[in-house]
C-alpha cells in the first residue's frame, strides 16, 4: 500500500494490462471483458460517468441491463435512458421485397427471414424508417478471435448487391 505521506518521485508508476477476449458488442456473452478487470484492479476516483451503448438482444430487457448495472453499488445512479428497440424491417415495402426476390433467383432457394438476435445499428435506421437488411458471408464467430468467412460467400453477396444496383 502507497504512504500517503509518499513524494511523487518516491511512487513507482505501472502500466497494467489486462487480457480478455474480444467480441462484438452486440453478443458481448461470448467475450471476457479485459476493461472489467482493470476496472476491479482499483476504485480511486470518488466520482465516474460512463456513457453506456449497451445492445441487448431479444433475450434481454432495459430494466433487467439497469438492475445489472446497479447490482456493482448502490452508490451507482443512473440519470437517463434512452431504450432503443430491436430494429424491425417492413418486408411490405416493395424495395425489400425486390431484393428479395432477386437474392432468391441467384441463391436458388427461398431467403429464409429470420430475427437478428443480436443489437444492431440497424437500429438507428429502421427507427427512421430506412429499411435495412442484414445479410453476412457464410462464417461464424463474428468478431471474435475465431471468426471466419467463407471467401466464396463474398462473391454471392457481390452477386446480390449488385444486381439492385
Amino acid at each position: 500500500m502507497l504512504d500517503k505521506h509518499a513524494s511523487m518521485e518516491e511512487v513507482e508508476k505501472v502500466i497494467a494490462i489486462a487480457k480478455g477476449i474480444s467480441a462484438h458488442a452486440c453478443e458481448p456473452y461470448i467475450g471476457d471483458n479485459a476493461i472489467i478487470k482493470l476496472i476491479n484492479l482499483y476504485k480511486v476516483p470518488d466520482t465516474a460517468s460512463m456513457y453506456l451503448d449497451i445492445r441487448y438482444t431479444s433475450a434481454d430487457n432495459a430494466d433487467r441491463i439497469v438492475k445489472y448495472v446497479k447490482h456493482y453499488s448502490d452508490d451507482i445512479s443512473i440519470t437517463k435512458v434512452i431504450i432503443e428497440p430491436l430494429f424491425c424491417l417492413n418486408q411490405d415495402l416493395d424495395i425489400v421485397k425486390n431484393f428479395i426476390k432477386k437474392a432468391e433467383k441467384i441463391l436458388k432457394t427461398e431467403i429464409v427471414k429470420t430475427k437478428c438476435p443480436a443489437g444492431s445499428d440497424a437500429v438507428y435506421f429502421s427507427e427512421k424508417n430506412i429499411p435495412v437488411i442484414i445479410m453476412n458471408p457464410v462464417g461464424d464467430y463474428w468478431h471474435n478471435p475465431l471468426e471466419y468467412a467463407e471467401i466464396d460467400s463474398y462473391y454471392t453477396l457481390y452477386r446480390i448487391f449488385k444486381s439492385i444496383l
